[in-house]
């Protein structure tokens, strides 16, 4: 009770600061809000680390971008329901649900092999409990009665390994950007596994100039929002997540939207959880670029993304608890709740 009437009183103060307009913030595409922003980002947001484009080989953004144009051509990409204030909500962005299966060492060195069918084996019937619903992942498994060289052929099933890569060149990444930021990369490798070992990758896609309706951020006037302030759940507690961006061409369009694709970028916004003192800050994202928010970042602040002119896939991998995640798992809870209420009845 008392945790309730704190966020209550929270919120009410977060939207008194709304309608008086004094909610703080540092956005560098905007001219009276961009002087400051390294400083604030820097300062304020230490746990969220950007890794630059140039960080990561050249033939990965080449292969992975091909590779999720591909899934999009193919169909793969849906819109989503989320479960928001008891309710079901349409999502503004396509998405598609990946599960990862380390069956390599994961104290590797960070040098990334070629991915093979061995480490591309995941179990059928992988879920993820996101936003109150269960979605379900694709499996990367052979099916029943074709060969794996068939299998191997199959241009989606070359782009999903494409995403493998991109998923261990991120778990590398974030142990780099822990260590830089002073966190220890000397645990034991079970503890790693918790922290970094990434096991699911929800990808999203949107292109706003293909008649997407977009919602305007509420509090600090930031512009459309594909993905409305949040913090991440269904995580193993205390682990990082990790969000790579590719930015395709947008097709059939005229000179002058090209223009405007150029000059309005992405952003992630980012705040303390219904804190009116600690500014916001919006960081612009670039077509390759990737960043992480490292353990302990999820539990305390907010995000959210704003929409640039073009089209854009993120691909965020978090670390979730599979023990309960499977079909079989799903339905064996589910018979177990309707025998309890037939004996109850």
């Amino acid at each position: 009770r008392g945790s309730n009437i704190e966020a209550t009183s929270k919120r009410r103060r977060l939207l008194e600061c709304v309608r008086a307009g004094n909610l703080p913030f540092f956005d560098p595409t905007k001219r009276d809000h961009d002087k400051g922003f390294h400083d604030a980002l820097a300062n304020l947001y230490p746990q969220f680390r950007l890794v630059s484009r140039s960080s990561l080989e050249m033939s990965v953004h080449v292969r992975v971008k091909r590779a999720l144009e591909d899934l999009e051509a193919a169909g793969f990409f849906k819109q989503d329901l989320v479960w928001v204030n008891s309710r079901l909500v349409p999502t503004r962005v396509e998405r598609l649900l990946v599960r990862f299966v380390f069956a390599t060492s994961f104290c590797a060195a960070t040098t990334i092999p070629p991915p093979s069918h061995l480490e591309l084996r995941s179990e059928p019937g992988l879920t993820y409990r996101y936003k109150g619903l269960r979605l379900f992942g694709l499996s990367w498994c052979c099916p029943p009665g074709e060969s794996e060289e068939e299998w191997s052929q199959c241009r989606c099933n070359r782009a999903l390994a494409e995403l493998w890569g991109i998923n261990q060149a991120l778990v590398a990444a974030t142990k780099s950007e822990a260590g830089a930021h002073g966190s220890s990369c000397d645990e034991a490798a079970s503890t790693q596994r918790a922290l970094f070992g990434y096991n699911v990758a929800l990808i999203n896609y949107l292109w706003p100039g293909a008649g997407s309706v977009l919602r305007g951020e509420p509090y600090y006037g930031l512009g459309d929002m594909a993905v409305s302030w949040h913090a991440d759940d269904g995580l193993l507690e205390g682990s990082a997540i990790a969000v790579y961006n590719a930015m395709p061409a947008p097709h059939n369009i005229g000179d002058a939207a090209e223009e405007k694709h150029d000059d309005v970028p992405w952003r992630v916004g980012l705040k303390v959880a219904w804190d009116v003192e600690t500014p916001a800050v919006a960081v612009p994202m670039a077509d390759g670029e990737a960043y992480v928010m490292l353990p302990g970042f999820n539990e305390r602040h907010q995000h959210c993304v704003l929409a640039g002119a073009g089209p854009r896939f993120s691909s965020t991998h978090r670390v979730v608890d599979a023990t309960h995640a499977s079909v079989d798992a799903a339905l064996a809870q589910s018979w177990a709740v309707l025998a309890a209420e037939a004996g109850a009845g």
